[in-house]
């Protein structure tokens, strides 16, 4: 009944226990920054070592999160012309990370899937549904160290909540193996429902070998040349080579950075199915459930945004 859905909701967030979830990633990741700190100093007494172990995590979830805010780009689906979920990043960089190594970027992550899992959360606990696309680089899948740290804390989610979350594979190159991507892929499937995987967008299927059991595949596009028209061939042959690709995979096909009304026409009938970009409403601080949003909307606000800008 209605009025037994709140009393449900709330006995499914004490039974998810969230903040504990949040505690192990810092927990998780601590232990990696701890053996890092050791081999750094292992000339140094016991007590040497492990009193500042936990500083470099701390200090970096604490400049990732009030310094870096994290933010949730709309998703728009071609198809059934709504927002669909969001995409967790950076306030300040959708694409790209600001982290100088493996560590770094493994405590990046963790604190990516940390803030989307809390969007969930909130989501959640107001009756909202909606997907949230969280990246993970091919380097902390790809190291033991870091691979175990970020693993653990993805097994300590309630399975639920990992119905509103994707797990986006990020930072494949061109000449990155099907066998790495293979290897990511059967590592993260353990603990995910849905998997994304984004492709280099110059050559979207040259890793791809046989059937990935991947949710989605998608790119970035690339940057405009200048020449409006060749972009647009350039972008509607790259995503007729995604939609083959994922017609192949049993997967559903994606583009980020869509940044023009005529891009996202293009994108959407090439059979693209999953869009975000600045063409798009902008990213929010905290996700919306899915509610419509049809092309003649976009449109009408990408003209009105012209007109003001002109």
């Amino acid at each position: 009944s209605m009025r037994a859905q709140p009393q449900r909701m709330e006995q499914f967030w004490r039974a998810s226990s969230m903040r504990a979830a949040s505690d192990a990633l810092r927990r998780v990741a601590r232990a990696a920054a701890r053996a890092a700190t050791e081999q750094k100093t292992a000339q140094g007494t016991a007590e040497q070592r492990d009193a500042p172990a936990a500083a470099p995590l701390d200090s970096a979830l604490e400049h990732v999160r009030n310094g870096r805010k994290f933010v949730f780009s709309p998703m728009w689906d071609a198809s059934a012309e709504r927002v669909a979920g969001h995409l967790c990043h950076q306030r300040a960089n959708v694409i790209s990370y600001a982290v100088s190594n493996r560590t770094a970027q493994c405590e990046f992550d963790l604190a990516s899937l940390d803030a989307a899992c809390n969007a969930a959360r909130e989501l959640a606990g107001n009756q909202g549904v909606a997907l949230i696309r969280v990246p993970v680089h091919l380097e902390t899948l790809a190291w033991s160290k870091q691979r175990d740290a970020y693993l653990q804390a993805a097994s300590l989610l309630n399975r639920n909540l990992l119905g509103l979350i994707a797990f986006e594979i990020v930072g494949f190159l061109e000449g990155s193996s099907a066998t790495q991507v293979s290897q990511a892929v059967a590592t993260l499937k353990r603990h995910a429902k849905r998997i994304f995987l984004r492709m280099p967008s110059t050559n979207p299927d040259s890793a791809v070998a046989g059937v990935m059991g991947v949710a989605a595949l998608g790119f970035v596009a690339p940057g405009g040349t200048g020449d409006l028209r060749a972009s647009l061939a350039a972008l509607n042959a790259l995503a007729g080579r995604l939609r083959r690709l994922c017609a192949r995979q049993g997967a559903i096909a994606y583009i980020d950075r869509i940044d023009s009304i005529d891009a996202l026409e293009v994108a959407r009938a090439a059979g693209i199915r999953l869009v975000t970009g600045d063409i798009l409403p902008p990213a929010v601080e905290s996700p919306e459930a899915l509610h419509p949003l049809s092309f003649e909307d976009i449109a009408r606000s990408a003209r009105g945004a012209s007109v003001m800008l002109g």
